[in-house]
């Protein structure tokens, strides 16, 4: 049976709506997918004009990603090596570093992980003595701590821990201020991570600062790095004393191809001691004096050898607190012996003035 006339004119209609509508769907996805471009371009602009930052600007507010990112621009452009040089030692007002930004807010995260490791290989290969300029910064304002006690106090990996302290072993030895505890960095890790169980973290895959090799990170438990830490601290404290004691031997008895030699002391001569060296004690003059003479008649190894006996069990000083001094009961009991004893001398000159004026 053929459609009539009017089940046709509604049938056509009906195609002429459905086709009005595709339009429009079409014209609003076109129109959605222009808005989607619109706001990418305008991320991609936004992020643009902050990679245009330094990066000591970038870790301080915390786009640690963004700054990976321009570290990895400028280190691929060989005109940038300047810039780069820059921003990686710029210093801020108050005396930190990109790095240091980056330590304070801890590298848990990959990217704070990475950019940091590729900013302390990139320091130490190229710039070892600027490296170790700003590790040894103590910012008051981040409480006098150090580049390795914010890493100790992040929980940082042994890949971050290692090279921090063949930068700049001095570190060890430095304690953080007052208010803080005034702990050093092996300290400072066993206070908060000491006797932590932590659970085993994902090893990383992290390439070369040049992008040439890939080396696995594996994450080590925290008594790890704490027996590292307490080790490298007890080897740093030995090495300074020996070195301490052998310069202080030069100072009084140089070696014998020094051209200085008019001013060397005598060893074990008594009037040198008391005369030339300040009146120093018998016993350590009797130390200085036993390496003086090994090393004047070019016996050094035998020296060292002696001095490698020196600080087996030497430590960092500890800090001792001030006591207070106890308030004895005697005092207000002399206080008021005193008082008595004055209030009768008083009296005492009272009666002897009105005798004399009564005689008179």
């Amino acid at each position: 049976m053929a459609p009539s006339k009017r089940q046709r004119a509604v049938h056509e209609a009906d195609e002429e709506d459905e086709e009005e509508e595709e339009e429009w769907e079409e014209q609003d996805e076109d129109e959605d997918d222009e808005d989607f471009d619109d706001d990418s371009e305008e991320s991609d602009g936004d992020n643009e004009a902050v990679l245009q930052r330094s990066l000591l600007w970038l870790c301080q507010e915390g786009q640690i990603q963004l700054a990976h990112r321009r570290f990895d621009h400028l280190m691929a452009d060989k005109e940038q090596q300047l810039q780069l040089q820059r921003e990686v030692f710029q210093v801020s007002r108050d005396k930190t570093t990109a790095l240091t930004e980056i330590l304070m807010g801890g590298t848990s995260d990959r990217n704070a992980f990475v950019l940091t490791t590729k900013l302390l290989a990139f320091s130490s290969r190229q710039y070892p003595q600027k490296l170790r300029h700003i590790l040894s910064l103590q910012p008051h304002a981040a409480n006098s701590r150090t580049a390795l006690h914010w890493a100790c106090w992040g929980n940082a990996r042994m890949e971050i821990l290692k090279p921090l302290v063949e930068s700049f072993p001095e570190a060890l030895l430095l304690r953080d201020a007052p208010r803080s505890g005034k702990r050093t960095p092996a300290e400072m890790f066993q206070h908060y991570h000491g006797s932590s169980t932590e659970t085993a973290q994902d090893d990383w895959q992290v390439d070369d600062v040049n992008g040439t090799a890939a080396a696995t990170i594996r994450h080590t438990n925290s008594q790890d790095r704490l027996q590292f830490l307490q080790h490298q601290t007890k080897r740093w404290i030995q090495h300074r004393l020996r070195n301490a004691i052998y310069l202080s031997m030069l100072h009084y008895f140089h070696d014998n191809n020094n051209n200085t030699n008019k001013d060397s002391l005598t060893p074990f001569d008594e009037t040198d001691r008391k005369q030339r060296a300040n009146k120093m004690r018998p016993k350590q003059w009797f130390i200085l004096s036993v390496l003086g003479s090994l090393v004047q008649r070019e016996m050094k190894p035998l020296a060292w050898h002696i001095l490698g006996f020196v600080g087996g069990t030497a430590r960092a000083s500890a800090i001792t607190k001030r006591k207070r001094k106890a308030v004895s009961s005697k005092q207000p009991q002399q206080q008021q012996s005193t008082a008595t004893n004055h209030n009768k001398k008083s009296v005492s000159t009272a009666a002897a003035s009105r005798r004399k004026k009564q005689r008179d």
